[in-house]
């Protein structure tokens, strides 16, 4: 593979980077704005004291975190099957820059925890600890019907072990040379 090719294929993995990145991006913002609608309608109903809307709030807020988390870790996902594919193509010889301006550590066939451990993972994450938090504190003053409680306990816990099974513990990774 001469010179040329090699960097059409580079630029062709870059330019999957920066997609994956505007992904990203996007999600972010999505996270964010709908974060800051439920907090405005949560300082509302607190106020007025309609402590069964907050529970509403802090389950719809713990599960929009928990989706918005799962799509960012498959983001990793994403920038693991990415580099691979360039490590895959890469001669041994090209002494080029890499696709990656820092790549996290993809070990193959098995879980390493620091590609998941980025900013904005932590941001969906720290959402959903709050609302998880704001979820007890009121839970207690709520006068729900008991069918009703039950099934927001349970959302929230099927939110949050389906994303940690799903994404941390089936997640395999190429090698990294």
């Amino acid at each position: 593979m001469n010179r040329m090719e090699i960097e059409t294929y580079r630029a062709a993995f870059r330019e999957m980077i920066c997609n994956e990145e505007l992904l990203i991006h996007r999600r972010l913002t999505w996270l964010l704005a709908v974060q800051a609608f439920l907090f405005t309608g949560l300082f509302n109903t607190v106020s007025t004291a309609r402590y069964s809307w907050v529970v509403l709030m802090a389950v719809a807020g713990a599960s929009i975190s928990m989706l918005i988390l799962s799509a960012l870790l498959a983001s990793v996902t994403v920038f693991g099957n990415i580099n691979a594919g360039w490590l895959k193509i890469r001669p041994q010889e090209y002494e080029g820059p890499d696709i990656f301006g820092m790549a996290p550590p993809f070990v193959e066939g098995k879980f390493v925890p620091e590609p998941y451990m980025s900013s904005e993972n932590a941001v969906a994450f720290i959402l959903w600890i709050f609302w998880f938090v704001i979820f007890i504190l009121y839970f207690l003053k709520a006068h729900m019907c008991f069918l009703w409680s039950c099934l927001s306990v349970a959302a929230m816990v099927v939110n949050f072990v389906g994303v940690c099974w799903f994404w941390f513990m089936q997640t395999k990774f190429p090698k990294r040379s």
